[in-house]
């Protein structure tokens, strides 16, 4: 099983990785715009003066990538991955805010987001400056 983040720089660390393999060429993209169209729990960031949106299944994991979430001992965990992205940050997502901003995200990429049933994405507002090296001691 792949280990939880732990504090601020881990969380930063993993939501850079994710946002440099969406926009990867092969099947590591596709992966990351299947794990965007199947969330339910986001962090919602600024890059490049646009809004995007990384999935806690991805970011609440340390040194996470799509090939580890296809290996039989990794399987993601939404609600494990919550509960640390949530105690890293000190505070609980937001239902619904940037619901709209979401789906226009992903329309821009090519990505058709999961009907939600009986609830709502929920979002962590973030900011962050991706172009920035972060380190241990600023969690």
């Amino acid at each position: 099983m792949l280990p939880l983040i732990d504090d601020r720089a881990e969380l930063l660390g993993s939501l850079r990785a994710f946002s440099r393999l969406l926009t990867s060429a092969g099947h590591e993209s596709a992966d990351c715009r299947e794990l965007l169209a199947r969330g339910l729990c986001f962090a919602a960031y600024q890059h490049d003066e646009q809004q995007r949106f990384a999935p806690s299944r991805f970011i609440g994991y340390r040194g996470n990538s799509p090939s580890l979430h296809r290996q039989a001992g990794a399987r993601p965990h939404g609600g494990k991955t919550n509960a640390a992205i949530s105690k890293t940050l000190g505070s609980e997502p937001v239902p619904g805010y940037y619901e709209s901003q979401y789906v226009e995200y992903c329309r821009r990429l090519g990505v058709l987001p999961a009907a939600v049933f009986g609830g709502k994405r929920k979002y962590w507002p973030l900011v962050v400056d991706l172009r920035m090296p972060v380190s241990s001691s600023s969690s």
